[in-house]
């Protein structure tokens, strides 16, 4: 009875600890999907995604970083959070993942997430990024975010090639939104600014030849009717 006692009391234990693991990340990760029912992940030394491999983050996932850590991508990442359940980019001592955490999360606890200019696809869609040096730092410029936030990184939140993105803390921010032709919640770009787009240099000399040819060819009152009628349908040169 007492080895029953016994065994039943560390089955329980032990699924009380499995319950709040945290499951650690270092070097290569390229290959893998990190999903939720391993979550929080413990970046215990730098990681990266190396050239040609492709690492998915779903939704609901914390990935926390100990001091002088971070992210670098050389191949491609896929950051697939919802709005009910984004994903996280932390300090390892955010007690809102980690409750074994001895000190309060600030900026500067870990590095930051690096995009190199020879990466692969880069979406990341809901998702936070909290106490880091430099938030997402990117080398090239067909990344796309949608609905990010960022709060509490001490340099930067989002720099471009070291351009300084505007991004305001805690406001959801998204870049090259519109590019996500197939995601719904995308930024498509609409008729009217189609349609009021600037002409392209060979468009507008087009259109100015045709004006020409249309005002040498009558009277003076056909001309002016012409011309008025011509600028309301040329209104971009």
């Amino acid at each position: 009875m007492k080895s029953k006692t016994s065994w039943i009391t560390t089955s329980i234990l032990s699924t009380f600890l499995c319950s709040f693991a945290l499951t650690p990340l270092s070097g290569n990760i390229g290959g893998r999907t990190l999903d939720k029912v391993n979550s929080p992940y413990i970046v215990t030394e730098d990681i990266f995604i190396p050239s040609g491999e492709t690492v998915i983050i779903k939704g609901g996932v914390a990935v926390l970083f100990k001091s002088f850590t971070g992210l670098t991508v050389f191949g491609s990442l896929f950051v697939e959070g919802s709005s009910e359940e984004p994903v996280c980019f932390s300090s390892v001592n955010d007690a809102n993942f980690n409750d074994s955490s001895a000190s309060l999360p600030k900026a500067f606890d870990w590095n930051g997430i690096v995009i190199e200019k020879a990466a692969g696809e880069v979406k990341m869609r809901n998702f936070k990024l909290f106490y880091s040096v430099y938030g997402i730092k990117s080398k090239k410029r067909d990344i796309v975010l949608v609905n990010a936030e960022f709060r509490d990184n001490g340099q930067f939140n989002f720099t471009i090639n070291d351009e300084i993105m505007m991004v305001e803390e805690n406001i959801s921010y998204s870049y090259n939104a519109g590019i996500e032709k197939e995601d719904t919640d995308s930024v498509k770009i609409s008729e009217i600014e189609r349609r009021d787009a600037p002409l392209s240099p060979g468009d507008r000399k087009l259109r100015t030849a045709d004006i020409v040819t249309l005002l040498s060819g009558g009277g003076c009152s056909i001309v002016t009717g012409v011309f008025f009628g011509v600028a309301a349908n040329y209104k971009n040169l």
